[in-house]
């Protein structure tokens, strides 16, 4: 087995190296960040035109697809998720024509029907809202058909909300430790919404186990655990012995957020994945790093 991996220097990407790592597994990296390493190979997913020809090169049995434009508050909406449905489809043909085995890509849970809350693979409908929900549904329906045509496995990851040391500080956890350290300004939150984090290092080895099982389909990378933004910041504040009411006796600027949205996990734990960091546990790793 050796894996080629996109997205190696990303929050999850970094996590993942560390995973196949841990189990042994032969991989090699491809991005356009610039590394010393032999296992790296330097090209621009979206440009590069001898993709084939490094593939048939390398000759790796399975893809793990991280790399996608992710910059916090921006992806939404950015243009940059059309050349990115573009350069996973490119990147997916091309590693079934050089004889790779299973493919994994990483979808998002901005694919489903935001109104139905608690989603189920081949259940919840796909009507996302977003310019990024569109483009990675899309990218799903194109690696589906052209693995189908080579014969070649596709394991479609939708991610919820991964947390952890590595994500983008104006993110919601780096955002509420930093209010309650005093290096930045408290903000309103959504308290009565539900979210569902898992801890990156859990995200890791769950895409692992997809790529290693060879799992087929569209498949959930969640922890089922409805976390309210209440008893979020109330966890927070009490781990710096401070009031919750410094964020929730604010209005939040973000309206429009379903009140609720949990992904099933009963498929990913068929494989034998099961959740490793709860989530206090996550908050203390991340509260060590950020003070």
């Amino acid at each position: 087995m050796r894996v080629l991996l996109t997205g190696a220097t990303g929050f999850i990407g970094r996590y993942v190296i560390d995973e196949l790592e841990g189990i042994g597994i032969d991989y090699v990296t491809m991005g356009r960040n610039h590394s010393t390493s032999e296992k790296h190979i330097q090209l621009d997913l979206l440009s590069d035109e001898n993709l084939f020809e490094h593939l048939k090169r390398i000759k790796p049995t399975h893809l793990i697809h991280i790399a996608w434009y992710a910059e916090h508050g921006k992806y939404w909406e950015s243009p940059l998720n059309i050349s990115w449905l573009a350069a996973t489809s490119r990147l997916v043909e091309a590693f079934c024509q050089s004889g790779g085995k299973h493919v994994v890509v990483t979808g998002t849970c901005a694919e489903y029907d935001w109104r139905y809350g608690y989603c189920v693979e081949d259940l919840t409908p796909l009507i996302p809202k977003t310019l990024y929900g569109i483009a990675k549904n899309s990218a799903r329906e194109i690696a589906a058909q052209t693995c189908k045509k080579y014969g070649v496995g596709l394991a479609w990851a939708r991610i919820f909300f991964p947390y952890g040391a590595g994500e983008s500080a104006d993110r919601l956890i780096p955002s509420l430790l930093k209010v309650y350290q005093g290096d930045k300004p408290a903000f309103g939150v959504n308290a009565s919404c539900y979210r569902d984090l898992l801890h990156v290092s859990d995200v890791a080895s769950a895409i692992s186990i997809c790529a290693q099982k060879e799992v087929c389909g569209e498949i959930n990378i969640s922890s089922s655990e409805p976390l309210s933004l209440k008893s979020i910041v109330g966890l927070i504040a009490s781990k710096f012995e401070k009031s919750p009411n410094i964020i929730l006796s604010l209005e939040s600027s973000r309206l429009a957020e379903p009140q609720f949205l949990i992904g099933d996990n009963k498929k990913i734990k068929s494989y034998g994945w099961r959740q490793k960091v709860p989530f206090e546990n996550g908050l203390d790793l991340c509260r060590k790093i950020n003070t």
